[in-house]
C-alpha cells in the first residue's frame, strides 16, 4: 500500500467511523490493535511524523482500507515510453518497444494514453481476429458502425484522420495472428504520416517478426520498413527499486540492494512488496527470504 498522506487521512478517518459505529472508546481500539493510547491518538490526529508503517499496516486491516494504487515512477523504461510515444504521436511514425514482461510496458502506455489527448489504447489478445481487433479499435475510439469488416476499418481510419496528431497503441502485439499484425500496415498507409503508431510486445514479439520479414513472409518486410525504432527495456535499476520501496517506508538500504540483485523485473517487486506489506513486522531481507512470491505467509 502506498502511504502518503491522503492514504493516511483516509484511514485515520476510517477508524474514527468505525469507533464511532462500535461506540468503542481510543483506549479500547488501542488495546485491540496492541498499540499505545498515545500512537493511536497521534494518528487519528494528524501527528504522523513517527509513526511506522507496520502501525498504518495495523489501522488500515482494522478498518478494512486496502490502496490498490501502484505508485507511477520515472524508470528508465517509463522515461524512454513516453518519449517513444510522444515522438510516435507528434510526428505520425510508426515505432515498437519490446521487452521482457514485467519491465512496465503496460503500466507507461497507459500513463501516456491517461495523460494525452487524441491517444487510443488497445490491449491486443491471441483470441482477436481482424473483426475483434477492428472491434476494440472501434471501442476505444468510439466509433459505433456495424457493417463490413472492411467498412468497420474505414470507419476507424476515418475517425483518425479527423482529429489533430492522434496516436493508437496496440500493447501485447505479439498476441495477434499474422493477419491482424498486416492490418496495421494498410492503416498507417491508409493514414500518412497523420496518425502515429506504438506497437508493444515481449522479446518474443520482435523475434518472431523478424524472422517473419528474414523469410520473406507475406507483408512482413514491408511492415518491418515502415517501423522506424524498437526501443529497448532494461532491468530494475537499483534507483528505481530504492524510489518503489520507499513509497511502501521499506527503508534499509540492505533490503534495497537484495530486491535489486534478486528480482528483475517490476512485476516481481510489486508481489514482494505486497507480501511483505501484509505482514506486520519490519521489511528485513530475512523476511523477504521467508515470504516466497505466490506462497503462504
Amino acid at each position: 500500500m502506498v502511504m502518503n498522506d491522503e492514504f493516511k487521512m483516509s484511514v485515520a478517518n476510517a477508524v474514527k467511523a468505525r469507533m464511532e459505529t462500535t461506540q468503542k472508546s481510543q483506549n479500547q481500539v488501542a488495546r485491540e490493535l496492541q498499540l499505545s493510547a498515545a500512537t493511536l491518538s497521534n494518528c487519528l490526529n494528524g501527528k504522523w511524523e513517527n509513526i511506522s508503517a507496520e502501525v498504518w499496516r495495523s489501522l488500515s486491516r482494522y478498518c478494512g482500507i486496502k490502496s490498490q494504487q501502484w505508485p507511477t515512477i520515472s524508470t528508465k523504461n517509463f522515461t524512454a515510453i513516453q518519449e517513444l510515444c510522444k515522438d510516435a504521436k507528434d510526428n505520425g511514425r510508426m515505432l515498437a518497444v519490446a521487452g521482457a514482461t514485467g519491465l512496465g510496458k503496460t503500466k507507461a502506455l497507459e500513463h501516456f494514453t491517461a495523460n494525452n489527448p487524441h491517444v487510443f489504447y488497445v490491449l491486443c489478445t491471441s483470441t482477436m481476429g481482424r473483426g475483434d481487433l477492428i472491434a476494440a479499435m472501434q471501442r476505444s475510439l468510439g466509433v459505433s458502425l456495424e457493417a463490413k469488416v472492411h467498412l468497420r476499418l474505414l470507419s476507424v481510419i476515418e475517425a483518425l484522420k479527423r482529429l489533430e496528431n492522434p496516436l493508437l497503441i496496440l500493447d501485447d502485439c505479439g498476441k495477434l495472428n499474422d493477419n491482424c499484425q498486416l492490418l496495421i500496415q494498410i492503416m498507417y498507409d491508409a493514414l500518412g504520416e497523420h496518425c502515429g503508431f506504438v506497437l508493444s510486445g515481449t522479446d518474443a514479439f520482435k523475434r518472431e517478426f523478424f524472422k517473419k520479414a528474414a523469410r520473406d513472409k507475406n507483408g512482413f518486410r514491408e511492415l518491418k520498413r515502415r517501423i522506424g525504432y524498437w526501443q529497448r527495456l532494461v532491468e530494475p535499476s537499483l534507483g528505481a527499486v530504492k524510489m518503489l520501496c520507499e513509497q511502501y517506508e521499506i527503508v534499509d538500504p540492505a533490503v534495497w540492494s537484495y530486491m535489486h540483485n534478486s528480482f528483475k523485473d517490476y512485476g516481481t517487486l510489486r508481489e514482494v512488496i505486497v507480501n511483505v506489506c501484509r505482514v506486520q513486522e519490519p521489511v528485513t531481507v530475512e523476511l523477504i527470504q521467508r515470504l516466497r512470491v505466490g506462497g503462504e505467509l
